[in-house]
């Protein structure tokens, strides 16, 4: 990782946890209380009153994870669609259903493309947009809360018991590792 202090270029080196001195002492290394000061000045710069309320945001992450998903069913990653004219069509597709709804977005395709939307397709698209508003309702309300908390702790429940069973078999933490007092590293 670069950061510009001062006019200074430093090399972060996260693995050995080491900040590179100027270019001009290039094997030189920053330790201990150094190391210290010069990490904190680097993180002071991006800690500033103005950097924290920029990463701020007002709108809810949650809905860019539901968009997210929606491209990932049109475009899954086990895929690959990029070398394709069909990525880009498939991604425009979900987010145009995100935003304009699955009737309208559909019916608009179809007029760019001189079809008439069927009736039969008109009542499947809005059944499919019925339901996927019912789905956000229900678990968004105090009773699909109360229900999504249920089967989490039935499958946490369940899991335990299918690793009791297996016994030792399973992994434990330090299963491999049997010290005596005496052992020193």
């Amino acid at each position: 990782m670069l950061a510009k202090l001062d006019g200074l270029e430093y090399t972060l080196a996260l693995p050995h946890s080491l900040v590179k001195i100027p270019k001009s002492n290039k094997n030189q290394y920053l330790r201990g209380a150094a190391l210290k000061a010069k990490i904190a000045e680097i993180v002071d710069v991006f800690s500033t009153d103005e950097k924290l309320i920029e990463s701020l945001h007002p709108w809810d992450s949650q809905s860019c994870e539901s968009t997210n998903g929606k491209v990932a069913r049109k475009n899954p990653k086990d895929r690959d669609y990029t070398r394709s004219n069909s990525y880009h069509g498939r991604v425009q597709c979900a987010i145009g259903e995100v935003n304009m709804g699955y009737v309208e977005f559909h019916t608009c395709v179809f007029d760019q493309l001189g079809i008439k939307l069927g009736t039969h397709m008109v009542i499947q698209l809005r059944q499919l947009e019925a339901h996927r508003k019912a789905v956000v309702v229900a678990a968004s309300s105090q009773n699909g809360k109360a229900q999504r908390k249920y089967h989490q702790k039935a499958k946490s429940y369940s899991r335990a018991q299918a690793e009791k069973m297996d016994g030792d078999a399973c992994y434990q933490t330090g299963i491999a590792v049997h010290m005596s007092d005496e052992d020193e590293f």
